[in-house]
């Protein structure tokens, strides 16, 4: 008999050490990625800040450039000899100017106050008897099976100040209804909006509920007596009475407050890590088994939304994805690369906005530029 109760010992051992080994890995997954995700937040934040200082000097020059040119244009808005579709097209201009200026993180606030205060100005000289052009359609420059063109219009608080000179003149045309498919096909159009909408919510609403099953299975899987074992062992350890020294004390009663959240938040990775870093050993040794299938289903579950976070970091700052999109590399040298290319191609463009704006001196120069936006030139793609 005594030798088989140390043969029945190691067995359980063996059998018990091979269940830890899923929860073991899967645990260490998660450290691997999380750790990971720092490193990429760190590295987005190095790149952002790499991007603003390479781009910042060129990018104040061009906002200075439609600045200047915005008010020279402004100049023009009470000529007489400008006939109603060559304002509107003057006022879209200048409209669109505004919007790249107000949209833009290198316009700095004492820009925007001064062509608020330009357009103030501006606006009493107009006078009650020079309003600006309204918005309709222009009759006496029509263009055959063609309209007007229109302009993405971007939502901003800083438009206000420009509301009494820049009215929306133009509206997005709605589309005419397709009437090739007979009468009911208005209808189809309908309940195929009406479907898609539907689905929409659907999704959502499976997505929550997805998202509360979770939520809900961490809870009853921290009030397993195992889970609360871990917490109260380690609330014994970080609680504040414990210690003497006022700065230790001080320190104490902040990780104790980490760890009172985390359980209050159902946040298993911080408990986790806590549990490690006090106790020195995994919190998967001090589990029961009965726990095992239940934690490592949340485990994965967790371990695929950090998996799924990597994106989202990239994207949570939407000026820091749009410098992603356009200059990230691997590679430094690459990205600086990229940067560089920008920045040549950059100046070209101030240069030619401040020669546009230098050649426009009369209303008979300005007229060529205002033919061309209305037949719809391409503009040019700007950051």
């Amino acid at each position: 008999m005594s030798r088989i109760k140390p043969q029945k010992s190691r067995k359980n051992s063996k059998a018990a050490k091979t269940a830890a080994q899923p929860l073991q890995r899967e645990w260490q997954r998660i450290v691997n990625l999380k750790q990971k995700n720092e490193r990429l937040e760190q590295e987005l934040e190095a790149f952002m800040q790499q991007c603003m200082d390479a781009l910042r000097h060129d990018e104040a020059e061009m906002m200075d450039a439609i600045l200047q040119q915005t008010k020279h244009l402004a100049g023009f808005l009470s000529r007489k000899s400008l006939a109603q579709w060559q304002k509107v097209e003057l006022l879209e201009w200048i409209h669109q100017n505004i919007l790249q200026v107000t949209n833009s993180p290198f316009c700095d606030q004492a820009q925007l106050l001064d062509l608020s205060s330009f357009f103030e100005g501006l606006q009493q000289s107009l006078g009650p008897g020079e309003p600006p052009p309204t918005p309709e359609q222009p009759t006496n420059k029509p263009k055959p099976g063609q309209c007007h063109h229109q302009r993405a219009r971007q939502d901003t608080a800083t438009e206000d100040m420009f509301e009494d000179l820049f009215a929306d003149f133009e509206q997005e045309p709605q589309p005419e209804p397709d009437r090739s498919a007979g009468p009911d096909a208005e209808t189809d159009d309908s309940g195929y909006w009406e479907q898609l909408f539907e689905d929409f919510i659907r999704e959502e609403e499976e997505a929550e509920q997805a998202r509360q099953s979770d939520t809900n299975g961490l809870r009853q899987l921290l009030k397993k007596s195992s889970i609360n074992n871990l917490f109260r062992q380690l609330a014994r350890v970080l609680h504040p009475d414990r210690e003497q020294d006022e700065s230790r004390k001080a320190q104490r009663h902040e990780q104790m407050s980490q760890l009172l959240k985390a359980r209050e938040q159902n946040d298993l990775f911080t408990l986790f890590s806590l549990y490690e870093e006090h106790m020195g050993q995994s919190p998967l040794e001090s589990l029961s088994e009965d726990t095992d299938n239940d934690l490592l289903a949340l485990l994965k579950a967790h371990t695929q939304e950090l998996r799924e976070q990597q994106e989202t970091l990239i994207y949570a700052d939407p000026l820091r994805g749009l410098l992603y999109d356009h200059f990230y590399d691997k590679k430094p040298k690459s990205r600086a690369r990229n940067l560089q290319q920008y920045c040549a191609k950059l100046r070209k463009i101030i240069d030619n906005e401040r020669q546009i704006t230098r050649s426009i001196t009369s209303v008979a120069t300005l007229k060529p530029y205002l033919e061309a936006r209305y037949n719809q030139m391409p503009p040019i793609d700007f950051l």
